[in-house]
C-alpha cells in the first residue's frame, strides 16, 4: 500500500464507514424532507384553490338562481307561493352575499393572480354589488306591494336583466380565470416534483460516486490488505518456528561433540565446537532481534521529532565500521538539508541501518573502487533518501520480490534472516512514504520517499 493510499489515523475504516453511511443517509432524508415539504404545500394550496373555485361558480348559480327566483315571484298564483319563492330568493341572496365578501378578501391576498385581480378591478366588484342592491330592492318592493304590483315586476326585469347582460358572463370568466390559476399551480407542482426527482437521482448518483464506490474501494483495500497480511502470517509463523529450530537443533548437535571432545581431553576442538555454538547463537540472536524489531514496528505508533539526517547518517556509519571490508568503501554523502526533518526516528534509523548494512555486506569482492553513495534533499515538503552503490546487486529472478518476507538473495555471502528489506518497507510504510527499488548496470539504489510530519 503506497502513500496515497493511506487513510489519515483519526479516519479509521470503521469511522469512515460510519462517516459516509452518515453524510449518504443525510443526504438522502434532505430530499425526502424536501419534496414531502413540497408536496405538503402544493396539497394545501390545492385545497384552497378548490375552495375559491366552487365558490366562484357558486356565484354564477346564485345570480342565474337570484334572477329566477324573481321572475317565480312575478309570476305566482297565489300570495303563499309568492312568498315561498321569496324566501328562496332571500336564502340564495344570503349566501351569494357571503360568498361575494369571501371573494373580495382572497383577491386582496397576495397569492392571487393578476388576471383574477384584474376581473374584480375591471367592475366585477361594482356589478355585484350593484346586482345584490337591486335584488334587496326587489325583495322591498315585494314585501310593501306584493308580487303583482308594477314596480315590482319592473325591479323583477331590471335584475334579469343585469344577469343577462355580463354578469353571468364576467363570473364565467372568473371560473375560468381560477381554473386557470389551479392548472398553473398543478403544472408548477409537477415541474418542481420533476426537478426534486432530477435533484433526488443526482444525490443517489452522487452518493455513490464519492460515498460508497470510495467505501466499497476502501473496504476491498482492507479487505486485499488483511488476506495479504494472513498469508505473511502463515509464512511468518512457518519461516519463524524453522529459522528458530534451525541454529537451536545446530546448538545441540555442537554441543554433543563438544561434550565428546572434552571427554577425550582435546580442549583445542572443544574450543572450536564452543566458537561454533556462539556463533550459531549469535545469529539466532540476529533473528530475534529483527523479528522483535517487525513485531514492534506493527503494533507500537512511534511519536515524530525533529531529526537530523546527516547527525543519523554519521551515526549508522559509525556502527557498521566493524563489519569485514567496510574500511575498503567510498562513502559519498549529499546531504541537502538546512534544517532537521520531522518524523518518526526508530523507524527512519532502522531503514538506514537495513540498507546500508547490505551495502556493506554485499559489495562486490572484486571492484577495485567499492563505493555507496547518499543523497538527500527535500522539495515541496517530501523528503527523499537514496542509497546507491556498486555492489553485486540483487538478481533478476529475485526482483520482483525484493521486498518480501524471509527473502534471502545472496546466503553463501552473507547470513541473514530475510526480514531486512521487508522491515525497510514497513517502516517506509509507516513514516507515510514508500521505498522504490532501480537495479544499476552494477549494484543496486533504493530511493525513500516520505512526508514530513506536521
Amino acid at each position: 500500500m503506497t502513500s496515497t493510499e493511506r487513510e489519515p489515523r483519526f479516519l479509521n475504516p470503521k469511522r469512515m464507514i460510519a462517516l459516509r453511511c452518515t453524510v449518504a443517509l443525510a443526504l438522502v432524508a434532505s430530499s425526502m424532507l424536501l419534496s414531502y415539504a413540497m408536496l405538503r404545500h402544493n396539497l394545501f394550496a390545492s385545497v384552497d384553490s378548490a375552495y375559491i373555485i366552487n365558490i366562484s361558480g357558486m356565484q354564477r348559480m346564485l345570480s342565474q338562481r337570484t334572477g329566477l327566483m324573481a321572475r317565480e315571484v312575478v309570476g305566482s298564483r297565489t300570495p303563499a307561493e309568492a312568498k315561498l319563492y321569496a324566501g328562496k330568493l332571500e336564502d340564495a341572496l344570503e349566501r351569494m352575499r357571503t360568498n361575494h365578501a369571501e371573494l373580495l378578501e382572497e383577491t386582496g391576498a397576495p397569492y392571487m393572480s393578476e388576471p383574477v385581480q384584474a376581473l374584480y378591478d375591471d367592475g366585477l366588484t361594482t356589478a355585484m354589488d350593484d346586482f345584490i342592491v337591486r335584488s334587496d330592492a326587489f325583495l322591498d318592493a315585494y314585501r310593501e306591494a306584493g308580487h303583482e304590483a308594477p314596480r315590482t315586476r319592473a325591479l323583477m326585469l331590471s335584475l334579469v336583466a343585469v344577469a343577462r347582460n355580463g354578469l353571468l358572463d364576467r363570473l364565467d370568466e372568473v371560473v375560468r380565470a381560477y381554473q386557470r390559476d389551479a392548472e398553473e399551480g398543478v403544472a408548477s407542482y409537477l415541474r418542481l416534483e420533476t426537478l426534486c426527482l432530477l435533484i433526488g437521482l443526482a444525490l443517489l448518483v452522487l452518493v455513490g460516486l464519492t460515498i460508497f464506490r470510495p467505501m466499497a474501494r476502501s473496504i476491498d483495500r482492507h479487505s486485499r490488505s488483511l488476506e495479504v497480511a494472513n498469508e505473511e502470517l502463515r509464512e511468518f509463523s512457518y519461516r519463524i518456528s524453522h529459522d528458530l529450530r534451525a541454529p537451536i537443533a545446530s546448538s545441540l548437535g555442537l554441543v554433543a561433540m563438544a561434550e565428546d571432545t572434552l571427554s577425550d581431553g582435546d580442549t583445542r576442538g572443544a574450543s572450536e565446537v564452543i566458537a561454533r555454538i556462539g556463533a550459531s547463537m549469535g545469529k539466532l540472536d540476529g533473528l530475534i532481534e529483527e523479528v522483535i524489531d517487525v513485531t514492534r514496528n506493527k503494533h507500537v505508533d512511534q511519536p515524530s521529532e525533529p531529526v537530523d539526517i546527516d547527525t543519523l547518517l554519521t551515526e549508522t556509519l559509525a556502527k557498521l565500521a566493524n563489519l569485514p571490508g567496510f574500511e575498503t568503501i567510498r562513502i559519498q554523502k549529499d546531504v541537502q538539508l538546512e534544517s532537521t526533518v520531522t518524523t518518526k526516528r526508530l523507524f527512519l534509523q532502522q531503514i538506514l541501518d537495513n540498507l546500508l548494512s547490505n551495502a556493506v555486506k554485499y559489495a562486490d569482492p572484486d571492484a577495485s573502487d567499492r563505493r555507496i553513495e547518499i543523497h538527500a534533499s527535500r522539495r515541496d515538503g517530501q523528503c527523499e533518501l537514496t542509497i546507491s552503490d556498486n555492489g553485486i546487486g540483487v538478481p533478476e529472478s529475485a526482483r520482483e520480490e525484493i521486498f518480501g518476507m524471509f527473502k534471502r538473495f545472496h546466503p553463501r555471502i552473507s547470513f541473514g534472516s530475510g526480514l531486512g528489506l521487508y522491515l525497510v518497507r514497513q517502516n517506509a510504510i509507516a513514516l507515510g512514504g514508500d521505498i522504490d527499488y532501480r537495479p544499476l548496470e552494477q549494484g543496486s539504489s533504493f530511493s525513500l520517499n516520505f512526508p514530513e510530519a506536521a
